[in-house]
């Protein structure tokens, strides 16, 4: 959801009650739940939330201790204008377990949280105990969602973030998500789509259009951070970690060949391909058995 209040609306008392921590001075919030191995999630998205608007992935694991958290500029943590780099949001999940008193933990990142993800198994590897990379890549520049987002960038440059939300203005208020327009998605599928999108039309028509503005100015500054992520010429680090690529074989927003090229360039690296999986694949039920499975191998493996 867009902004705290957005949060707050639809997530009700949980929402209210998620812990914040001060992480490289931003009020960064979380969730801590769970006995058990820690496993780190790191949501996907520009925006949102990882409790509102991510994956499942409180289906997809159990018996975990499970750490889940909203990125910088990103549900109820804070929000504001500044510029940071990829590596700065890498170095904020290794500051998070720092702070929880975690040493090691299985990360899985979905999506941009996939990017994340590896940022920070480069650059802190002692804290990777395993690593699940889900409908993610070593790069998005020939993603379909790349070029727009760098033009976004660029006339906020030249005219501002309040430019941005002008030309996006019609998109912010007709949400598309992919298994809601993607052919192959079953009416399942659809349902929680549709469920999901007009949950957030009814509050986005109720939110002020400043924080509306806020939410805009969040992801600017994640897509401003996002443009120059590669990190197709290190994927053989990754090798010392026990890794796992989830990937559907009809993403509409990651292509599968990205997941499949990212899983070719790490040495050792478990390759799941869903049939007829989208963006999201945690949605799908082959997916969320993989990596329940995988998380209770490796968990297993750090006892």
């Amino acid at each position: 959801m867009p902004t705290r209040a957005i949060i707050a609306s639809a997530l009700g008392k949980e929402a209210q009650t998620m812990p914040t921590a001060d992480i490289g001075g931003w009020q960064i919030n979380y969730t801590d739940t769970g006995s058990g191995y820690p496993v780190l999630f790191i949501h996907g998205g520009f925006g949102g939330t990882s409790v509102a608007l991510a994956p499942p992935i409180r289906e997809a694991v159990d018996q975990v201790r499970l750490i889940e958290y909203d990125r910088r500029n990103c549900g109820r943590s804070e929000i504001r204008n500044e510029v940071y780099t990829q590596d700065d949001l890498g170095d904020e999940a290794a500051a998070l377990l720092a702070y929880l008193g975690v040493d090691q933990a299985v990360i899985v990142g979905s999506s941009m949280g996939g990017t994340i993800a590896q940022t920070l198994a480069l650059r802190h590897p002692g804290q990777i105990a395993a690593l699940a990379l889900v409908n993610t890549s070593a790069h998005m520049k020939d993603a379909p969602f790349y070029a727009p987002i760098a033009e976004m960038v660029e006339l906020a440059s030249r005219e501002g973030s309040d430019a941005v939300f002008e030309r996006r203005r019609e998109s912010i208020y007709n949400i598309q998500l992919p298994s809601v327009r993607h052919p192959g998605a079953t009416e399942a599928d659809r349902g929680e789509m549709h469920a999901r999108v007009d949950a957030q039309f009814k509050v986005i028509r109720e939110t002020p259009e400043e924080e509306l503005k806020a939410f805009a100015l969040g992801e600017l500054c994640n897509w401003r951070a996002h443009l120059t992520f590669d990190t197709s010429e290190d994927l053989g680090r990754l090798a010392e970690h026990r890794v796992l690529v989830i990937h559907g074989d009809s993403d509409s927003i990651v292509p599968t060949e990205h997941g499949v090229e990212l899983a070719e360039g790490i040495p050792g690296a478990e390759l799941v391909l869903v049939p007829g999986g989208d963006h999201g694949i945690l949605r799908w039920p082959k997916a969320r058995e993989a990596l329940r499975s995988w998380v209770h191998q490796r968990s297993a493996d750090q006892t």
